[in-house]
């Protein structure tokens, strides 16, 4: 029965550290506030429109949501660890993309619809297995541990941020 409790703690942990990977979305301030000085200064870094500020992020938040019923099924039928894979290959392929480019469409493509999906199917791919192993006077408090992890990235992110 201890290995078992152990289990469930080392998978609850496992969906913490998901989730404070793919707390990316909480950020979102940070990228904004750089592009909305590129684009005041006209220094041409950032050729966007003032008005075309949060559609990035808009398209993340819609393709995270969808993402997450897809991502609900993928787990049914392949396990939690396929899922939290492919939630990682997409949320870095979305960064990994924007970090090269400064173009509004790459931006759309690059963090709304590949990290957006990530982060549907990293998030998707913690909770559930956590509660699972715990008895339902638990599943509250074992979803609130796993589920903060999105919350506290964006100040392990921000702190760092703001230092320069």
């Amino acid at each position: 029965m201890d290995q078992v409790k152990n289990i469930g703690w080392r998978v609850t942990f496992a969906g913490l550290g998901i989730n404070l990977a793919l707390g990316i979305l909480y950020t979102w301030s940070i990228f904004k506030e750089s592009i909305k000085e590129s684009i005041v200064a006209g220094d041409g870094r950032f050729d966007w429109s003032l008005a075309a500020l949060n559609d990035p992020y808009a398209v993340c938040c819609l393709v995270f949501a969808f993402a997450m019923i897809l991502a609900g099924r993928v787990q049914d039928k392949t396990g939690p660890k396929m899922t939290a894979v492919l939630g990682g290959v997409l949320t870095g392929s979305g960064l990994i993309l924007i970090a090269f480019s400064t173009s509004w469409i790459v931006w759309i493509l690059g963090f709304g619809v590949l990290t957006g999906a990530g982060l549907g199917f990293g998030y998707a791919s913690a909770t559930p297995p956590a509660i699972k192993w715990f008895p339902p006077a638990k599943t509250g408090m074992i979803a609130g541990i796993v589920v903060a992890g999105f919350g506290l990235a964006s100040v392990y992110i921000a702190l760092p941020s703001n230092s320069g």
